[in-house]
């Protein structure tokens, strides 16, 4: 890689499949979308953070000959790059502290486990919210709607459900004045507990709220994109958000009696809301998936529709298994990054950054490569 060379070919075997996306100012964008000199995002790998930059330089091409594809595929992590495409990466030892290059067929020879970045460490320096309002804006993006009628957001819970007091604490904590409702279930949801609905008006409230407010100082950031509204936004009020959607659609682990490091937080149908929010997730340190289900309801009888789900975590960085595999069953077996089956004359593509670096997603899951030239 570091040796002189006039041969652009030499340089350009460095290359993403097809199915590799890159981060943007607007969320992730495929090849077709993205040209030299638009935005996107890069790792400095002095400094641990994300920063956007322009596409100095864009390849796409079919496979060279002799050319062959490497990857990993995993619960955490999909990759797939051409064989001599730059890698990032760093040992697992406390020695080891300085991000390194590596091209994919060397970097599979490697003996012992290593690190791959999948999120950065930047920190923002945070948008003029208190924690109520990010929490506000987490139930609402969750478990909450908008009345078409009225243009009042109502948040919906169960009466038996075990978050209602921490509602109220929230929106009084917020100022906001608000009613409760008790709604009867009916039909083939009658077997269910009411509904409890907290109906939260645009303006200022009246009657015995009087003198409150509503939510429209908050409709900026309910209106606009997350990437615009919420990109300033600091690691910890991040989390703050996070915990929030996490209570209103997260999933519930009745079964463990400790606290999962790891949040599955269900958007249903939002799949712009779901990668909007993965951007901001990976730029503030958590590494973040998508995944996506289908499931059908017992009273619907069409095609079911994908529901996603954001599986977060506090944590930059994931492991792949080196080549030797311990035969000790304690020991976990990582999966490996090496040889993958491909099609000779599929075609392949990547862009140049300044930092040499790009920060990808595959299938929903995020990590940060090199880019060719």
């Amino acid at each position: 890689i570091l040796r002189p060379t006039m041969s652009p070919g030499l340089w350009y075997q460095m290359c993403l499949d097809m199915e590799t996306e890159v981060m943007t100012p607007q969320g992730w964008a495929k090849c077709s979308q993205v040209n030299v000199g638009d935005s996107v995002g890069a790792f400095d790998l002095a400094t641990g953070e994300i920063v956007f930059c322009p596409a100095l330089d864009k390849v796409h091409r079919p496979l060279a000959p002799g050319e062959t594809m490497y990857g990993v595929s995993a619960p955490h992590l999909d990759i797939r790059v051409t064989d001599r495409h730059t890698m990032v990466y760093r040992g697992r030892g406390e020695t080891c502290r300085h991000w390194r290059k590596r091209d994919a067929r060397a970097l599979a020879a490697l003996r012992d486990s290593f690190l791959v970045p999948v999120a950065g460490n930047t920190d923002g320096p945070s948008v003029p919210l208190s924690d109520d309002e990010l929490r506000f804006l987490g139930w609402v993006l969750t478990d909450g709607y908008r009345d078409p009628s009225n243009n009042a957001v109502v948040i919906s819970q169960s009466a038996a459900g075990p978050y209602l007091e921490q509602i109220h604490s929230m929106l009084k904590g917020c100022g906001i004045g608000y009613r409760v409702y008790r709604r009867e279930r009916k039909g083939k949801l009658s077997q269910y507990p009411p509904a409890v609905q907290f109906q939260i008006p645009y303006g200022e409230p009246r009657g015995a709220n009087r003198g409150l407010r509503g939510w429209k100082h908050l409709a900026d950031y309910l209106n606009r994109p997350l990437l615009e509204s919420l990109l300033p936004i600091s690691r910890r009020q991040l989390q703050v958000l996070l915990e929030a959607m996490n209570l209103g659609d997260g999933a519930k682990r009745k079964s463990v009696s400790w606290r999962p490091r790891t949040m599955d937080i269900c958007l249903g149908e939002h799949q712009f809301l779901a990668e909007q929010l993965q951007v901001l997730c990976v730029l503030r340190g958590f590494r973040c998936n998508i995944s996506i289900l289908r499931q059908r309801s017992p009273w619907h009888s069409g095609d079911p529709k994908p529901l996603y789900v954001l599986r977060v975590r506090e944590q930059q960085v994931a492991t792949i298994g080196g080549s030797v595999q311990r035969r000790n069953p304690l020991v976990k077996k990582r999966s490996r990054f090496g040889p993958v089956p491909f099609d000779p004359s599929e075609m392949v593509w990547c862009l140049t950054t300044e930092y040499g670096t790009l920060v990808t997603r595959r299938r929903g899951k995020v990590c940060i490569v090199g880019n060719c030239g």
